[in-house]
C-alpha cells in the first residue's frame, strides 16, 4: 500500500529514471511516527523535480485513501493539504497567485501532453524574463518542457508557445504563463533578482 511498499519498486524507480537524481527511502530504523526518511540528491534542478514528484506520489496516494500507518508508506511530516503547496517554493507563483486565483488541475495521469499556446508577441519578454529567469523559473517549477518560438516563427504578431508534461504540470505552466503576461512588469522582472 502507500506510494511504494517495496524500496526498489517501479514507482520511485520512474521518478529516479525520470529526474536523474539519486532517491535513497531509509530503512526500518528511520521510521518515526510512522514517518520514513527519504533523502534525495543531485543537481538542485534533479533535486527539486524529485521532491516534487515523490511529494505528489505521497499525495496521490493519500487522496486515493490508500495511506495507513504501515512505515513502508512515505510521508511527510506536515502533508501538503494543496497541490500547489506540493512544489518546491516558487517567488514566481507567489507573485502569480496575487494577480491570478490559482485553481489545481484534478487530471492526475501521469502520460505526457502537450499543448500550444498562443501569446502576443509583445508579451514574449515578460515571459521569458531577463537572462531567462522567468521562463526557466516557469519551466523548473512546473516540471515541464517549454519551447517558444523564434522571432522568425512569430506569425500574426503571436507567438507560439509548445508545453510537454503531465496534465497537472502542463496546467500549472500554463497558468503561470498566463500569469505573467497580467503583471506589472515590475513585479515579473522582480523575479530575476
Amino acid at each position: 500500500s502507500g506510494i511504494n511498499a517495496e524500496y526498489g519498486g517501479s514507482t520511485i524507480g520512474a521518478v529516479r529514471n525520470k529526474t536523474s537524481a539519486k532517491i535513497k527511502i531509509g530503512d526500518d530504523e528511520t521510521v518515526t511516527n510512522g514517518q520514513r526518511v527519504v533523502t534525495i540528491t543531485g543537481s538542485n534542478s534533479e533535486v527539486n523535480w524529485a521532491t516534487n514528484q515523490v511529494k505528489r506520489l505521497i499525495l496521490d496516494a493519500e487522496d486515493e485513501g490508500s495511506r495507513s500507518n504501515n512505515p513502508n508508506n512515505l510521508s511527510f511530516s506536515s502533508p501538503p493539504q494543496r497541490y500547489e503547496d506540493a512544489k518546491p517554493y516558487s517567488k514566481l507563483f507567489d507573485i502569480a497567485k496575487s494577480v491570478l486565483p490559482f485553481t489545481a488541475s484534478t487530471d492526475k495521469s501521469d502520460d505526457k501532453i502537450s499543448k500550444e499556446i498562443k501569446i502576443p508577441n509583445s508579451n514574449a519578454g515578460m515571459v521569458i524574463g531577463k537572462k531567462a529567469a522567468v521562463i526557466n523559473e516557469i519551466r523548473n517549477f512546473s516540471n515541464c518542457k517549454v519551447l517558444i518560438a523564434k522571432d522568425s516563427e512569430v506569425a500574426d504578431d503571436l507567438r507560439v508557445i509548445q508545453i510537454t508534461g503531465t496534465p497537472r504540470d502542463v496546467h500549472l505552466a500554463d497558468y503561470l504563463i498566463t500569469a505573467v503576461q497580467q503583471m506589472p512588469r515590475d513585479l515579473s522582472q522582480a523575479i530575476a533578482r
